[in-house]
């Protein structure tokens, strides 16, 4: 450690405590057990705490009057200080750190804005952020929303700014009470038309399908209602998901559980309990490529796994046991411009993996199906937003990951040779010349 950081951690311990307002300026500093920070509103605050009275101590935010106490955000998660002499304090350029009695650094907001008169602030939404204080206090240097931890937040956008290529994403705590990270992080994948991917390392286990201009396509529960409000943007320089509440008398949190799971949960005052609102993944179905290339994959089904109309068991051994990853093969080679192909139509299905479609946004529904009928490589075709019947989705390639639902998902369009559309036929047309 520089000289220069030396002498910073050693006045820090000069510096003035800050008090439990919303702010701390460079003449303050926050120590462990010695002040924190609460938002305006009172619903958050931003201390150092021990998982279960642990000598692990951590720099997060959490629920300020909820007395469960629910960690939404961790800045030092890699790195826990071992003993009570953590301080959160300014660098001299205005950057955030976090130190220890011998000066050394455990983490740092990383600002690559140098600011003159640096605040840190604990906004109403439980953003911590980082401003310049002589500037414009609506311009942040730095802020807790770009560096999520497990959990997405009211008004947090969940995604990529493509112009800097920061990617908010979520990564799960390694156990209940280590918020060091684990091996699950949930993100958008944007190969493709984007989609919400959770990973096990780096093994693909979920995935929520594409957004269908009302919700994403394999979350069927995820429906706007009076409470809850969605936005979705996806352009050349942002690709993001956020959500809002409707009533301050809400308080709900969606979060990656260290087991893999998602849970968006509601916060039930009278029970003093989270309760679950919804959470993926849900069934075997939901596991990702349960039943491999051109398999279906049906819960009210025995087995789950059966091949889509027109494809048969790649390995019907192997599916005899009960093992379908291997997936299924066509009964018959596409014709294309020799005998014509169509296409089979299913119905409230998660579209398959979409990070080998392609996507045209202002395409409406007959030119989309002759547009993949005249690419003998186009293997289905869906419209990308099902509110307003407009744009095009083609896939190349296997067909991936589709399930059933009793209610949700879309109509996807699959081809088949012609001979084997039968009573099947939504669309056959011969190629034209």
């Amino acid at each position: 450690m520089s000289q220069q950081w030396l002498l910073l951690a050693l006045l820090s311990a000069f510096a003035a405590p800050s008090t439990a307002g919303d702010s701390m300026t460079a003449t303050n500093s926050l120590s462990d057990g010695g002040g924190a920070l609460v938002s305006s509103n009172e619903l958050y605050k931003l201390d150092f705490f021990g998982p279960n009275n642990s000598n692990r101590r951590y720099l997060g935010i959490w629920y300020h009057k909820i007395q469960v106490q629910t960690i939404v955000w961790v800045a030092n998660r890699e790195h826990p200080i071992l003993d009570r002499t953590g301080v959160l304090n300014f660098t001299e350029n205005g950057t955030l750190v976090i130190l220890d009695q011998t000066g050394t650094v455990f983490w740092s907001s990383s600002s690559a804005t140098n600011t003159s008169s640096p605040v840190a602030r604990l906004l109403d939404s439980g953003n911590l952020v980082l401003m310049d204080g002589a500037g414009d206090t609506n311009v942040f240097a730095w802020q807790s929303f770009d560096h999520p931890t497990d959990t997405h937040m009211p008004g947090m956008k969940f995604g990529w700014d493509l112009r800097t290529g920061l990617n908010r994403y979520l990564t799960s705590w390694k156990s209940a009470d280590d918020p060091s990270p684990g091996d699950y992080t949930i993100m958008i994948d944007v190969h493709g038309w984007p989609q919400v991917l959770t990973r096990d390392l780096s093994v693909v286990t979920y995935r929520t399908g594409p957004w269908n201009g009302i919700r994403w396509n394999g979350v069927p529960k995820l429906t706007a209602n009076s409470i809850y409000n969605y936005t979705y943007v996806s352009n050349n320089d942002e690709v993001y998901y956020m959500y809002q509440l409707s009533s301050d008398a809400v308080v709900a949190r969606l979060f990656l559980d260290h087991s893999g799971v998602f849970e968006r949960v509601v916060w039930d005052n009278g029970r003093q309990l989270w309760t679950k609102y919804l959470s993926g993944p849900n069934d075997m179905c939901d596991s990702y490529g349960l039943c491999g290339p051109y398999g279906l994959c049906e819960t009210d089904t025995i087995p789950i796994c059966n091949c889509l109309r027109g494809f048969s068991p790649k390995s019907p051994s192997d599916w005899n046991l009960r093992e379908a990853k291997g997936g299924c093969v066509r009964n018959t080679k596409l014709g294309c411009g020799e005998g014509g192909d169509g296409f089979m139509k299913l119905s409230d299905v998660k579209v398959p993996d979409s990070s080998n479609a392609t996507v045209d946004e202002t395409m409406g529904f007959d030119e989309c199906a002759k547009k993949c009928l005249m690419n003998c490589s186009c293997t289905a075709y869906a419209t990308s937003n099902i509110s307003s019947g407009i744009g095009c989705l083609n896939w190349f390639g296997d067909l991936i990951d589709s399930r059933t639902y009793p209610n949700g998902g879309q109509d996807l369009y699959v081809r088949l040779a012609a001979s084997d559309l039968g009573m099947y036929i939504h669309l056959a047309m011969k190629q034209q010349p």
